[in-house]
């Protein structure tokens, strides 16, 4: 599964400001954000509805519709864009690490903050996903059918199931606004 973003912010620059304006915020609501600031914080915490385009893809606009164009793109190419995840709120998010603590802590018998590090290999705290900005998708190659973890990156080599589809997305998502959030490759080389 790759996370491509088709937003401007980055994870640790989005923890830091909602950890600053979430205090603003719960003082000074109507001060808590500047007119540069895009998204409220709320949003950007999926703790309010925003609208969402594209059955089963659940994006803003602007990134549904330039997913949608890839998407055209890809399968002309023989690729298979399909959505494994999309926007999630934070309910949703607190729900998913919830199922994995309890998986990682009571069925496996780790420890919590082992579970925690097991947690956070592939997904976050609730109030700090990227999903739920309404920009971020998880997509595979829908043509493939793949067997087991779909996570695990050797999945993604060149040979491997998705290798194709990885090579199709680092050469041509860049075109539609797309990126590969997390990687890596230090962010200036990555786009």
């Amino acid at each position: 599964m790759i996370k491509f973003n088709n937003g401007m912010m980055e994870r640790r620059a989005f923890i830091k400001k909602s950890g600053v304006a979430g205090l603003a915020l719960a003082a000074l609501p109507n001060l808590a954000f500047s007119k540069d600031f895009e998204y409220s914080i709320l949003e950007l915490m999926g703790k309010t509805d925003i609208k969402l385009y594209g059955e089963g893809i659940n994006l803003r606009k602007e990134a549904h519709d330039a997913f949608v164009e890839m998407k055209k793109a890809a399968y002309s190419d023989g690729i298979n864009l399909k959505v494994v995840s999309s926007y999630r709120n934070f309910e949703r998010q607190r729900s998913i690490w919830e199922r994995k603590y309890l998986k990682y802590t009571d069925d496996k018998g780790m420890t919590p903050q082992n579970a925690i590090d097991k947690i956070i290999e592939y997904s976050t705290i609730p109030g700090t996903s990227r999903h739920h900005w309404g920009t971020d998708i998880d997509i595979v190659d829908g043509n493939r059918n793949v067997k087991g973890d779909m996570l695990v990156p050797s999945k993604f080599a060149e040979g491997e199931p998705y290798g194709d589809f990885k090579k199709w997305m680092d050469e041509n998502s860049k075109h539609f606004d797309f990126h590969l959030v997390y990687t890596d490759i230090p962010w200036p080389k990555r786009i």
